[in-house]
């Protein structure tokens, strides 16, 4: 649809200005344009290089409408594949996942948002300010944990 359209060309231009002067306001610890390694790489990335394990709920990740549908078709990149052929080995799935939410997590993104590491305290309000200022898709999608055996830890 032409509306579906619109919205597809407005996420992939957006900028994270808004996101950047924000997470400063925070105290942000670390940052990542999530781009072509898709978000499991680069939250690995974060992971691996502050020697902690990165906690996501998938569940919670911002999603263009229909992504899960178009990945049950096998709409798939094989930027994905490579994507999740490099990191499966460090990333641990917990409890039942479906299939195609996994792909969407290791999916190479040519105009992501921002991955940011924040004090716990702060992330709501982080996120309401994001909101606040327009940036309707912001969301707390995990936290940081202690190092373990795999840096990146899923649930659904």
């Amino acid at each position: 649809s032409k509306h579906q359209e619109r919205m597809f060309c407005d996420v992939m231009t957006a900028l994270n200005r808004a996101a950047s002067e924000e997470m400063l306001r925070f105290g942000a610890h670390a940052c990542t344009d999530v781009t072509g390694f898709g978000m499991i790489g680069h939250a690995l990335e974060m992971a691996e290089q502050s020697k902690v394990t990165i906690a996501i709920e998938a569940g919670s990740l911002p999603r263009l409408p229909d992504a899960l549908e178009l990945a049950d078709q096998g709409h798939l990149t094989p930027g994905g594949m490579t994507n999740m052929d490099y990191a499966k080995d460090r990333v641990a799935i917990e409890g039942f996942f479906y299939p195609e939410l996994e792909m969407l997590v290791y999916d190479p993104q040519t105009s992501g948002g921002l991955l940011v590491a924040l004090p716990e305290k702060e992330a709501e309000s982080y996120v309401a300010s994001l909101v606040s200022r327009g940036v309707g898709d912001a969301a707390i999608i995990g936290e940081v944990r202690p190092p373990s055996d795999r840096s990146i830890v899923i649930s659904a």
